[in-house]
């Protein structure tokens, strides 16, 4: 199955404001996203979304472009895991139902074109397989069990091996570094036969090993580096130890962490530990131990090559200790965030615009900050609040109540900075700047009255429909009106919620369908550019 282009919407979005050049700045990847994500060091992301008939399916979203990889009919296809290696080539695990006397299981492979790997996994509740894929292309997952007899965890590096049986957990999955170390939580259950080790495979072989001392049955899966450790947690009176295993000694890197919420990346262990709401986020490097966070829920730690970690609090915002300490970089981050070797950092989010998911990444970049004032009528005028600052067509900043405005984390380059507020026309009208430093406007913008604005009248031949409104706006503008310039949708107070400019107005019946989902109860104005003339009106919205 060939790949399928799907157009890529980027939005970028303050994160934290500071007085470096740089700074994470996020920009939303898709808002048709879900929670089952992976991603690679060239920042490149697998994700499962949702299509435009409601179905599932896989993305793969790489260069500024995503592509739908699938095209699975219905809601019988439900995804599992996913996974991707440098070379972009992916692994997903799912359940069909093609066949409707049974469900099972299948793991695909994309590397250019969409494989089958391997079919009809049996299907057992609650036991779905976990694949990963390493930079040598050899993909391991664990198959469910048959009616209670234990899991069996596969290689597949051309051909498939079975490498022995694993515990009845779905959470307890075998992980694979790149030079084809496997490591998985197993154990010998046969009968009343309870032996509960991390079992792995070293690199190149499929011979079963054991490390020597045994693992609670509560333990997590394993971790794997690429230096060939195997880090695992050991259960001790209440509380969970973290070990490294090296193919010959076992050395404790911590005590009484909190369960599994610990990774590791070639010599830099990321763990939390303490209690409910007071846990501490520690990182261990070749320089030795540093706290990098305490007295929160800290949840989900991620670290990369480098040392630079993210993690998760209780109420989902996600920090990093980037030059040091503890910042935050964003909120409603709903699952494990991951960060590559560049530090760029992915996580999936709340899109509040849409109301749904969305995938989101955060890039550290040289930025800069863009500010200045606007006044009502005249050089000593009051502040003017509700205007809006437009470049290239999208809103990059609102006056505050004294007329100021700050716009954050633009990228080095030339824009034409221009003003908005419904009703109002604005001196200069515009500014063309090279912005390769923090710029202050060196003089106030003046907005005044714009004695062109019209009120509408039956006669212009532009209907707006419903109203009240509820989740679509209808514009409806005939041939006599033609096609307007630009369509604003506004706030009472002057906050723009949408900016319709170009080829998104659509000469169709002359008629425009603008997607209000999501707008509070209250009162909006549509303002019409149109033939040299403003045409404002107001409509309302509805649940």
């Amino acid at each position: 199955m060939k790949r399928k282009l799907i157009l890529f919407v980027a939005a970028l979005v303050i994160c934290f404001s500071g007085h470096s050049e740089k700074r994470y700045v996020i920009k939303k990847i898709t808002d048709e996203g879900s929670n089952y994500f992976a991603v690679n060091n060239l920042g490149e992301i697998a994700y499962v979304g949702v299509d435009e008939q409601g179905h599932q399916q896989v993305y793969f979203y790489s260069g500024g472009i995503i592509y739908q990889l699938t095209e699975t009919p219905s809601y019988s296809y439900s995804y599992y895991s996913i996974d991707i290696n440098d070379q972009g080539h992916i692994v997903w695990s799912m359940s069909s139902s093609e066949d409707p006397s049974k469900t099972k299981y299948v793991i695909m492979y994309y590397n250019g074109d969409v494989h089958k790997l391997i079919d009809d996994l049996f299907y057992y509740w609650n036991f779905e397989p976990n694949v990963k894929i390493n930079n040598s292309d050899v993909v391991v997952w664990h198959q469910p069990p048959y009616y209670g007899a234990k899991t069996q965890c596969y290689k597949f590096d051309g051909k498939i091996h079975n490498l022995g049986g694993g515990v009845n957990n779905p959470n307890m999955y075998p992980v694979i570094n790149d030079n084809g170390l496997i490591a998985w939580f197993g154990d010998n259950r046969w009968g009343n036969d309870w032996d509960y080790h991390i079992r792995y495979t070293t690199p190149g072989d499929t011979i079963v090993k054991t490390i020597p001392q045994g693992v609670y049955e509560g333990s997590s899966s394993p971790r794997v580096d690429n230096l060939n450790n195997i880090f695992f947690n050991r259960y001790d009176n209440g509380y969970y130890d973290l070990y490294r295993f090296d193919g010959n000694e076992q050395l404790k890197i911590a005590d009484s962490i909190f369960s599994d919420f610990y990774a590791v990346c070639n010599g830099n262990i990321v763990y939390t530990k303490g209690v409910q709401n007071d846990y501490t986020v520690y990182l261990f490097s070749p320089e030795g131990i540093i706290a990098l966070a305490s007295g929160g829920d800290y949840y989900y730690p991620d670290v990369n090559s480098t040392g630079v970690c993210v993690w998760r609090n209780g109420v989902n915002e996600i920090f990093t200790n980037r030059d040091g300490g503890s910042k935050k970089i964003g909120e409603d981050c709903h699952k494990p965030p991951k960060i590559i070797d560049d530090g760029t950092i992915v996580f999936a989010g709340y899109d509040w615009d849409d109301y749904g998911s969305a995938i989101y990444a955060a890039e550290y970049k040289e930025v800069w900050d863009l500010s200045g004032k606007v006044l009502l009528n005249s050089a000593g005028g009051p502040g003017f609040e509700g205007v809006s600052i437009i470049s290239d067509g999208k809103v990059i900043g609102t006056t505050n109540e004294n007329g100021d405005f700050f716009c954050q984390n633009l990228e080095p380059g030339e824009y034409t900075i221009s003003f908005l507020k419904p009703g109002y026309s604005f001196l200069p009208a515009s500014v063309t700047i090279g912005l390769n430093n923090h710029y202050t406007f060196p003089e106030n913008i003046i907005a005044t009255v714009n004695t062109n604005i019209k009120e509408l009248t039956n006669n212009m031949g532009i209907t707006l429909f419903p109203v009240p409104a509820n989740k679509v706006l209808n514009i409806r503008m005939d041939s006599e009106a033609g096609i307007a310039d630009k369509i604003t949708i506004s706030t009472m107070e002057g906050k723009i919620l949408k900016l319709i400019t170009g080829s998104a107005i659509r000469n169709e019946d002359f008629n425009l369908k603008i997607n209000i989902n999501g707008f509070k109860p209250g009162i909006y104005n549509c303002a019409i550019e149109l033939k040299g003339q403003t045409i404002i009106k107001q409509f309302s919205v509805i649940n």
